[in-house]
């Protein structure tokens, strides 16, 4: 967290998060058709049950930076069940409390088009010193052709640009 009491390592499933503080552990992987969480706050001794994170989170190989102004910037691979962006590559913008609190988060933007039904990921993502992110991933990228290395580079109020001005559109 900006604030550097958690440590965030999100990577493969599952993903894990542990605040270096108070030992509290957060884990979570996708396990069915939702990704779910535990917590720990025993430093990893006994956990919690599993729960459901909201559906916006369910996906594959996440990787998470914060933004300086506290968001979590989250890239990975969406699963989630009928999602227009299933299978596609995308990033997705909350807060620390959305995912304890099952919370969908901000938003989500698909960053490229995967054209086969679920080989793309493992991507990398960093924050760069200017505030910019640099995001970098494989897929299909173009209809036929095989997979490809892409980097993008972009900032959240590109991405915030982007947003209706009424929510509700």
């Amino acid at each position: 967290t900006p604030d550097g009491e958690w440590i965030f390592a999100f990577g493969l499933d599952p993903m894990l998060t542990a605040d270096v503080v108070t030992g509290r552990v957060f884990a979570g992987g996708l396990l069915g058709p939702c990704s779910e969480m535990l917590i720990s706050d025993d430093d990893g001794e006994t956990w919690t049950e599993p729960k459901p994170l909201n559906p916006a989170w369910t996906g594959d190989r996440h990787v998470a930076q914060y933004k300086a102004d506290g968001r979590l910037v989250v890239t990975f691979r969406d699963m989630q069940k009928d999602s227009p962006t299933r299978g596609d590559w995308i990033v997705q913008v909350g807060a620390w409390q959305d995912l304890v609190d099952a919370g969908p988060g901000a938003y989500r933007a698909r960053l490229m088009d995967n054209h086969h039904g679920w080989d793309c990921g493992y991507p990398g993502l960093e924050r760069l010193p200017d505030g910019s992110f640099m995001a970098t991933s494989y897929g299909h990228w173009v209809e036929g052709e095989a997979p490809f290395v892409v980097s993008l580079r972009f900032t959240l109020a590109e991405l915030d640009a982007l947003l209706p001005a009424d929510p509700k559109d």
